[in-house]
Formats: C-alpha cells, sequence, structure tokens
C-alpha cells in the first residue's frame, strides 16, 4: 500500500472576553459542519472568509468538547471570544491566510 500523507486538523487556541483560555482540536465533523452552515446562510468559502472559518470551526469544537457550554449560541461566542488563532497539532502555524490583500494583475 502507497505512504498516504498524515492528516492533520486544527488545533484552536482561544481566549475568552472573561479571561478564560482555551483550546480544543477540530474534527472532520466540525469542518462539515462549516460547509453545511455556510450553504445554508451563504458564507464565504474558508479561503475568502477566514477568521469567519476559523472562529465557526473554534465555537463547534469548543461546544463539542464542552469546553464552553454546549448551549452557547452562535452569536454570543462571536462577540465572546475576543482572540483566536489556531495551529497543526504538530505546533506549525495553521494556513489561514488572513491577509486582505488581494493579489494585483501583472503589469500589462
Amino acid at each position: 500500500m502507497a505512504d498516504r500523507p498524515r492528516l492533520t486538523n486544527p488545533v484552536c487556541h482561544v481566549i475568552m472576553a472573561d479571561g478564560a483560555d482555551l483550546e480544543a482540536t477540530c474534527t472532520n465533523g466540525d469542518m462539515v459542519a462549516y460547509d453545511l452552515t455556510r450553504g445554508a446562510k451563504k458564507w464565504p468559502m474558508p479561503n475568502e472568509g477566514p477568521l469567519l472559518y476559523q472562529t465557526f470551526l473554534a465555537w463547534k469544537a469548543l461546544t463539542r468538547e464542552s469546553l464552553i457550554d454546549p448551549k452557547t449560541p452562535w452569536e454570543v461566542f462571536l462577540r465572546d471570544a475576543v482572540s483566536i488563532t489556531t495551529r497543526r497539532p504538530d505546533g506549525t502555524a495553521d494556513e489561514v491566510d488572513v491577509d486582505p490583500t488581494q493579489p494585483g494583475h501583472g503589469s500589462g
């Protein structure tokens, strides 16, 4: 059998307004939940709205792991999460590109 790439899921580190310092690993289910919610709410693709994607994944992972009350509404989490960063389980930065600068056209 051919070697398969090692898949990694983002680890979300969240600091809440009350000072709580939380961390949870996202699962495939959390990422699928974003896809389903994105379609229903007409949200952008993850690469077009990376902060929305990152925040949603953190909310799903923290509620799933009961690190915050599982009944916490999305809007409350969005208001109370003051810092969210993601990394890979190996400690390297996750590939969430939050640079708002759009690539320009080449000189013509």
